[in-house]
């Protein structure tokens, strides 16, 4: 088959012309227009013979024919005229019909006509003649934006069914770098990588969206970079770094420069930087397991340091019962303190009153924090409490004890039983104190129950170290104890 206007070779039943683009029309098309111009001169032709008849039939009406030849020659004649007449104007038709159809095809060929074919063809699954169209579509050169990106989703499409991901992919971005209005072309974008499972190459697209409901809709797959509500710089203040993100995940970071992962620690309250030079690194890592890039400032804290405490006994060797103060300027500080040899910290005993020294050696530790939470030098003391008169070991002043307080029914044996209770209750002493003009052994009594869980009563007793008389032991301030006889 050749193509009526280029002469171009063209298949059996193709529509379009590759080389003009001309749609060929293979069955005539009959415009209503044309119809009626037919129909009217069909109807002239029958008014016509019928005005011819009924002029014969008035003036030949007294005529009479004999011969039965003539008559049947008069209706031939009128026959063949007839069929002429009617040639004559189904000839015409045809003509008018195959004008109006040259001057179809000859009207020019616009981007929306094109357009409209690639959609037709798209919708018949003729995906490789629709590209054509696509293609013709953008040589006509520039339209509007609404065709325009009508074009680039449907060659997108088109593309995508054909299996070609990163032509479609490419056209997108050609698309976006082009077009004003592009919320279509990234969710399309988005839901291409998204059947892929590509979440990288979600957030990526994602980073670069500004359209609200695209980023609420894709929001678990968001993944930048974390934020520091603090700049970096100097500072002479604590500072309380905060770390936050977009997306629904998790943010680890560094203090030390390194690059963190998934095996760093994980944010999950403000950072306190004090006293000194710190690099802070930081990533968010989403649901799907997508790492952002790594965001980076650098701190320097340079702040005033609390003195250490002031621990009125010195560390040496005591004969006699002592009490270790520490002093504060003000109660907006706070001391804590360890007796294990540890470096105490907050979650170390904080003093809060006068402390009985220990018998035999002992070590403190202090610590001062100011209302910043910044903490001062630690101020550390050793000591040793050894009682050089005592006429009662404590071992013996701890079965005094004991005795005593089977009598009086608060326990039932030596070992501690309470009555009507699978609790125990045990005494440990550690220390002494002065009171009444006497050295008094101290001993705190905790009841253990059956699990061996130990809770300590508040009960404290005393027992004299020359004469082995036992009493209560009331804990006053300032580490000021009295004695009451046992009851």
């Amino acid at each position: 088959m050749e193509c009526p206007f280029c002469h171009r070779e063209m298949k059996d039943g193709q529509v379009f012309c590759e080389g003009c683009g001309k749609e060929i029309h293979l069955v005539p098309l009959f415009e209503p227009e044309v119809e009626e111009k037919m129909s009217s001169s069909l109807q002239s032709v029958v008014e016509t013979l019928n005005g011819t008849e009924n002029a014969k039939d008035n003036t030949d009406a007294t005529t009479e024919y004999t011969v039965e030849t003539q008559k049947e020659t008069g209706r031939s004649a009128k026959s063949r005229f007839s069929l002429y007449l009617i040639a004559i104007v189904a000839v015409l038709g045809a003509a008018l019909s195959v004008l109006y159809c040259i001057s179809k095809l000859s009207a020019p060929v616009d981007f929306s006509t094109y357009l409209q074919r690639a959609k037709d063809l798209y919708g018949l699954e003729k995906y490789d003649d629709a590209m054509k169209e696509i293609d013709r579509a953008f040589e006509e050169g520039t339209t509007s934006q609404e065709l325009l990106q009508d074009a680039y989703l449907l060659k997108t499409k088109t593309y995508i069914y054909v299996g070609e991901v990163q032509k479609a992919v490419d056209c997108l971005k050609e698309g976006i770098d082009l077009l004003d209005d592009t919320e279509p072309l990234y969710k399309l974008w988005l839901q291409l990588e998204k059947e892929l499972e590509n979440y990288r190459e979600m957030a990526d697209i994602l980073s670069d969206v500004t359209y609200e409901s695209l980023l609420t809709e894709y929001s678990s797959y968001i993944c930048n970079t974390p934020r520091f509500d603090v700049a970096s710089g100097s500072y002479t203040e604590v500072v309380y770094l905060k770390l936050s993100d977009d997306g629904e995940g998790k943010i680890y970071y560094t203090i030390n420069g390194d690059d963190p992962d998934a095996s760093s620690d994980e944010y999950l309250s403000p950072v306190k930087l004090e006293n000194g030079k710190f690099e802070i690194r930081a990533v968010f890592i989403n649901k799907y397991g997508v790492m952002s890039p790594v965001t980076t400032a650098q701190y320097e804290i340079e702040i005033a340091t609390p003195d250490e405490p002031e621990v009125s006994l010195e560390s040496g060797t005591y004969h006699e019962p002592q009490v270790i103060d520490v002093f504060r300027l003000d109660d907006t500080y706070s001391v804590y303190y360890t007796t294990d040899g540890s470096t105490p910290d907050l979650s170390s005993i904080k003093y809060e009153d006068s402390i009985l020294l220990p018998l035999g050696k002992s070590t403190f530790k202090f610590i001062l924090y100011d209302e910043d939470g910044v903490a001062s030098d630690v101020a550390e003391r050793s000591y040793e409490l050894v009682l050089e008169n005592a006429q009662i070991p404590m071992e013996q002043a701890h079965i005094m004890l004991l005795q005593n307080l089977i009598i009086n029914g608060t326990i039932q044996d030596i070992d501690g039983h309470v009555a009507n209770s699978e609790d125990t209750r045990v005494y440990n002493c550690n220390t002494v104190f002065e009171a009444e003009g006497a050295v008094w052994y101290l001993f705190a009594e905790s009841q253990i129950d059956s699990f061996g869980n130990s809770i300590k009563t508040g009960n404290l007793y005393s027992v004299n170290v020359e004469n082995a008389e036992v009493c209560h032991a009331i804990n006053g301030e300032h580490g000021n104890i009295w004695v009451e006889p046992l009851q």
